[in-house]
């Protein structure tokens, strides 16, 4: 009979969960760069108006 060590790390699914969350927060961040964009040149266009 062959001893196997078994894993130190969580299961699948609390990894999937944790890449799920990483994804969510990459999404967010990644829709914010415009929007922000947009907001700083409406900014801009006030001071000028």
């Amino acid at each position: 009979m062959v001893c196997r060590p078994r894993r130190c790390c969580s299961s699948t699914a609390e990894t999937a969960a944790a890449k799920a969350e990483d994804d969510s927060f990459l999404q967010w961040f990644l829709l914010l760069i415009p929007a922000t964009a947009f907001g700083l040149g409406t900014w801009q266009l006030m001071l000028f108006l």
